[in-house]
């Protein structure tokens, strides 16, 4: 029985090195990260980057969008450029092979009110 144990404990230990888990992502990054607007939408050009332990194909989805905005990029794909524009924060997030996902991040719009100049007064008391 104890001999059975150990054979199993080991072929357990070997499935686990042999196959690394989808999720192995070693970065995944945005460029720029924030946006920043007085008013309207945010529009920018913005770079996701990715960096995978394990090469596999990727798709790029955007949180919220029913489909995937990108899908298929090839193993050696680890870079790819796209123009957003939204009045809102919106989350990327990578795929595996199988939907899961690997890793997200998020651009942040932020809505910063113009600065109204100091209004003079017409009067003075000197």
């Amino acid at each position: 029985m104890q001999h059975r144990k150990v054979v199993s404990a080991l072929l357990l230990c070997a499935i686990a090195t042999v196959a690394p888990p989808a999720w192995a992502i070693a970065l995944f990054e945005l460029t720029p990260s924030q946006c920043a607007v007085d008013e309207g939408d945010c529009s920018v050009r913005v770079t996701l980057a990715w960096q995978a332990e394990v090469q596999q194909s990727v798709c790029i989805e955007v949180l919220g969008e029913s489909e995937a905005l990108y899908c298929d990029l090839p193993a050696s794909h680890t870079a790819w450029s796209l123009d957003i524009s939204s009045s809102s924060d919106v989350e990327f997030r990578l795929l595996g092979q199988d939907n899961l996902p690997l890793a997200s991040v998020s651009l942040r719009v932020l809505h910063i009110p113009k600065r109204k100049p100091r209004q003079r007064a017409a009067w003075s008391l000197f």
